[in-house]
């Protein structure tokens, strides 16, 4: 009887426990859910000044290589660029914290993910351990390629920081990619760093909780990996013990003919087009004027009512690039506008977005398959995206409005 009692009341306690756990999971979720709010705004917000500071040192530094500037002067703004790339780079892990990544190609190439995280982060690791990798033949996700090539970073700077500097030839850190018993594609980072106790194994994917000292990170990593990987439909389980290192375990579901897409960056140029560029940003604007002129005719509505106006008037435009987040009218709200009454026009948009969504705009910029151009934006990534769209306007894939006798609404 006393064994049962006991058993009962450990029952009865564990379930009091659980009850009471609710309002805090709940407050967790609740939690979350603003701070992925808050980090898609602010992404949103850096990406508009971040794009046209990009874009212009981009096309300062071209104009000034040609011309045989200082070199000095050339060194200063190769490095302004640099470090204007890094605060891109940030901003995108936001973005991936917040599940607000344009929508992209779903196909990632593992062990290609894995090679170009590993040069990102092979400077951290090669003073504090042996890399090993173990690559498989090769693995295809269904994941973002790019969110992959984040996740695969943060977990191999997260092992190299377990390990102390100093010990390179008694260390390790093995990557290990294949396809598991459950066909699920997996990556593995092991390390034989310090490891870590249950307690913090518990909160390891909590956002800002860290183990470092103040200075050496606040404690997003683990939570953006986390995140990432969930909204990919993957989990990530971790293995550890003080002393006896951590091993990270990502598993991502199969692309179903592990096939990947290979699209070239940059498509060829094409014919001079005419292009409607709708930004409420001015300076985004003269920022794309100065990255299209050379090739492309360009209109510009500052705003998306003006556009509506510009496009009931003047539908013979070869491409769109329309802002998704706008004052007035969103991006969506344009297109769904202009596809209500010429779907061949609505085929030409391309959406530019700093990364804050909507729901409804979400779904409907997704929804359309259009092209999708994330602020910052490089020249290259515009221009193909504009081609992408001209190109199957002139092979006649989408009539023109005027051939239809369709007109924007």
């Amino acid at each position: 009887m006393a064994d049962a009692r006991n058993v009962s009341d450990s029952g009865g306690s564990r379930d009091g426990r659980e009850r009471r756990d609710v309002p805090s999971r709940a407050s967790l979720s609740e939690r979350m859910a603003s701070l992925g709010t808050l980090a898609a705004g602010l992404a949103h917000e850096i990406n508009n000044p971040l794009t046209y500071v990009l874009g212009n040192l981009d096309v300062a530094l071209a104009s000034l290589e040609a011309s045989g500037a200082d070199r000095e002067l050339l060194e200063m703004l190769r490095e302004a660029r640099q470090g204007a790339i890094r605060v891109s780079e940030i901003v995108r892990s936001m973005r991936v914290f917040a599940r607000a990544e344009p929508n992209a190609s779903k196909l990632a190439d593992v062990d290609c993910v894995v090679e170009s995280a590993l040069a990102m982060a092979k400077n951290e690791i090669r003073h504090r351990a042996q890399l090993v990798k173990r690559l498989g033949a090769p693995p295809i996700a269904a994941a973002h390629e790019a969110t992959l090539v984040e996740v695969v970073i943060h977990l191999l700077m997260n092992a190299a920081q377990a390990i102390p500097e100093g010990q390179v030839d008694r260390d390790e850190i093995s990557v290990t990619t294949g396809v598991d018993a459950n066909e699920r594609v997996f990556i593995e980072v092991r390390d034989t760093g310090v490891g870590m106790t249950p307690d913090t194994m518990r909160r390891i994917f909590d956002p800002f909780f860290t183990t470092k000292e103040v200075g050496r990170g606040m404690g997003l990593g683990l939570s953006l990996v986390h995140s990432a990987v969930t909204a990919s439909g993957g989990d990530v389980s971790v293995a550890s013990a003080l002393g006896a290192g951590s091993t990270f375990r990502v598993s991502l579901p199969a692309a179903p003919d592990r096939v990947p897409a290979r699209v070239s960056i940059v498509a060829p140029a094409g014919p001079r087009s005419r292009v409607l560029i709708v930004d409420d940003e001015a300076a985004v604007v003269r920022l794309l004027q100065r990255l299209l002129i050379a090739r492309h005719d360009v209109v510009v509505a500052p705003s998306g009512r003006d556009a509506l106006e510009i496009l009931r008037a003047d539908d013979d435009f070869d491409a769109i690039l329309c802002d998704v987040m706008m004052p007035d009218l969103t991006g969506a709200d344009v297109h769904r506008a202009i596809a209500d009454q010429s779907p061949s026009l609505a085929a030409r948009f391309v959406f530019v977005t700093g990364g804050a969504f909507g729901e409804r705009a979400r779904a409907h910029v997704e929804s359309t398959k259009q092209p999708v151009v994330a602020k910052p934006f490089r020249r290259s990534e515009v221009l193909s995206a504009v081609e992408l769209v001209a190109r199957a306007r002139r092979s006649g894939a989408q009539p023109s409005p005027s051939e239809t006798g369709a007109r924007a609404g």
